[in-house]
């Protein structure tokens, strides 16, 4: 697995996402993401601004809020069978387009055939099998990949492609040429680190994760990411060969 996309932030990525992107309605994001997860989700879309994002999963529509914020003319769909709660955000950009509670259509299921596949960014939140999520996009023809959620081994409550790659199958069983059929579609894998070092609490117990600091620096302009450095949940960027 390689990378021809340069996804190596700096300290200029976390000035600029803190300075003009954050702002002090992403922390009403009970259950959904926090600081770290967020600012890796910008990244990944400040560095490819694609011309549509797919959002499977889409809860407060805090992430929703985010991705407008980065990519103020792109279309965004926004999948999830659940409605966005009174309080939450809910984007009026005619480009923003909702198929929510009883309009719910599964990604799966979603045509996608009016768009460019080369211009079509998927970021799932939606806390399903993520093997057949990245079946489902290879057979879109849709090469950019975006997952919230990738629990190491035994940790979460559904597949992640870590469980895959690492023979996890406490939730799912997948055969030994299928798990070889995707893996060798995968060209690009890289899971952001959290920016400040710490174990994260799951369900499952405390687990330990990389970080772009190894210690606390007490800057106070990324003092939202040490606040929340217990919500990271290993964000991860795939890019298939299609």
């Amino acid at each position: 697995m390689y990378t021809d996309i340069d996804l190596n932030f700096d300290e200029s990525d976390l000035t600029l996402f803190v300075n003009t992107i954050w702002d002090d309605s992403f922390t009403e994001n009970n259950g959904g993401m926090g600081a770290p997860d967020l600012f890796s989700l910008y990244f990944v879309l400040n560095t490819l601004k694609p011309k549509v994002v797919v959002e499977s999963g889409v809860w407060n529509g805090i992430s929703t809020k985010l991705i407008r914020k980065v990519l103020p003319e792109s279309i965004i769909i926004c999948l999830d069978p659940r409605e966005i709660p009174s309080g939450g955000f809910k984007d009026n950009n005619k480009n923003t387009f909702y198929y929510l509670g009883n309009q719910f259509i599964d990604f799966k299921d979603f045509d996608l055939s009016n768009y460019s596949e080369k211009n079509i960014f998927c970021f799932f939140d939606c806390h399903q099998n993520a093997y057949l999520r990245l079946k489902q996009c290879f057979e879109k023809k849709i090469s950019h990949v975006f997952f919230n959620d990738n629990y190491p081994v035994n940790c979460g409550s559904h597949f992640t492609i870590e469980h895959l790659i690492h023979n996890d199958n406490r939730h799912y069983i997948v055969d030994d040429n299928s798990k070889k059929e995707i893996i060798n579609t995968i060209e690009v894998y890289k899971i952001f680190p959290n920016i400040y070092p710490g174990y994260i609490k799951t369900g499952e117990g405390m687990f330990s994760c990389n970080s772009y600091f190894t210690n606390y620096s007490g800057t106070s302009l990324y003092e939202i990411f040490n606040i929340e450095r217990i919500r990271y949940r290993w964000n991860t960027f795939i890019k298939l060969s299609i």
